[in-house]
């Protein structure tokens, strides 16, 4: 589990890296004719999964319980404060059995329940975290901005490429 946390961590203090040289209004701005909300609005998304798994309230997690309008979305300053948070909540997770429920529908509210961990859910939140990290990389490049190149790439690709570096 150790490890896990470790790459969360890595996962998080990347991201608060590029949002600390962002301006303000670029980590605000509106990306809507993108299909995309802002890159504050990401980042809360993000931070709104840890902190559901990080306050697994009687052994249940409930990720649509999310902080939606959250001024996370619209202060960097709120948005480094919840990830310095996060990060020391992380190492205070016990791997123990627990319950993910979630609504499951796009046509109906219909919520399904289901058994996992705590570890099997920090794997979930790494690739959601880079998922969402990669639409950010997007935003910000469609803005101009350079992004580090393995910022919101998944870690099997980032050993795919150092590999075929080495074999080439």
């Amino acid at each position: 589990m150790l490890m896990l946390i470790h790459a969360n961590h890595a996962l998080l203090e990347q991201a608060a890296t590029l949002i600390n040289e962002l301006d303000e209004a670029d980590y605000v701005l509106p990306m809507h004719a993108y299909g995309s909300g802002s890159i504050g609005q990401h980042l809360r998304h993000v931070l709104d999964h840890y902190h559901a798994l990080s306050s697994c309230e009687h052994g249940v997690i409930d990720y649509d319980q999310r902080r939606r309008d959250n001024p996370v979305e619209t202060s960097k300053a709120l948005a480094l404060a919840e990830i310095q948070r996060t990060l020391h909540r992380l190492p205070l997770l016990v791997d123990q059995p627990i319950r993910v429920r979630s609504e499951v529908s796009p046509h109906a509210q219909h919520v399904e329940e289901t058994n996992s961990s705590i570890k099997r859910e920090l794997l979930f939140v790494t690739s959601h975290a880079v998922h969402h990290f990669a639409l950010i990389a997007m935003l910000l490049r469609l803005q101009g901005m350079a992004v580090p190149m393995d910022f919101g790439v998944a870690p099997a690709t980032l050993t795919h490429q150092r590999q075929q570096q080495l074999s080439a």
